[in-house]
């Protein structure tokens, strides 16, 4: 279990934290391109107690993202506030501990919003991830949605975050520039944290602006 606020839930952080740290330590054979095991990237720059407090904080910053129908939840017609569930699911760090990777799951009502789709299944889940950046001073975190990269329309939790977890951790092992916004490398691979995009993230104009 976790713990909620309002309809955003924060998986307990210490089961998270011990996943990560396999998840990311490990071979992902399974993936298209995983990362070669000589740039792989340990998740560990972080304490229980730092995760803790980011999770509550990125959470609150993504309910209000969704009151607001902005960034991932800019489509009005499949997200509100009444009928879409936010499940946080990971937290990548940087080796600053500035930088992050925030993973999470939504699950929507489609009872309760204007549904698109025409299957008979009551809730449909999709699957995103921001970048973050915190503020060394203050600790608020910024929510940049660089990429605009949507996984939609899952009839299940693992299907949707597998879509997503292949996309940021199994499609890319290159040297070849990015192209609109995509990540050059996989973002287990310590290239994607040393190099230029990430730096290039960081002053990007896709920061998330609320009122």
């Amino acid at each position: 279990m976790g713990k909620t606020m309002k309809n955003i839930v924060v998986k307990d952080t210490s089961v998270l934290r011990f996943f990560m740290l396999c998840f990311l330590s490990m071979s992902c054979n399974s993936y298209t391109k995983p990362t070669p095991e000589k740039y792989k990237y340990i998740n560990r720059y972080f304490s229980s107690n730092d995760y803790t407090e980011d999770s509550i904080y990125i959470v609150g910053v993504l309910n209000k993202i969704l009151e607001q129908n902005v960034g991932p939840f800019s489509a009005k017609k499949a997200y509100n506030i009444k009928a879409t569930s936010i499940y946080l699911d990971s937290i990548l760090y940087a080796p600053d501990k500035k930088g992050m990777v925030i993973l999470f799951i939504t699950k929507t009502d489609k009872e309760k919003i204007e549904y698109y789709g025409d299957d008979t299944t009551r809730y449909f889940y999709s699957a995103n991830y921001l970048f973050g950046l915190k503020d060394s001073i203050s600790n608020n975190i910024k929510l940049f949605d660089y990429g605009a990269i949507r996984f939609i329309n899952f009839n299940n939790y693992e299907k949707a975050k597998d879509a997503l977890f292949e996309y940021c951790f199994g499609r890319r092992a290159t040297d070849r520039p990015w192209n609109n916004h995509e990540p050059m490398y996989n973002m287990d691979d310590v290239r994607f944290w040393k190099g230029e995009q990430f730096n290039e993230i960081k002053s990007d104009t896709s920061f998330i602006h609320l009122k």
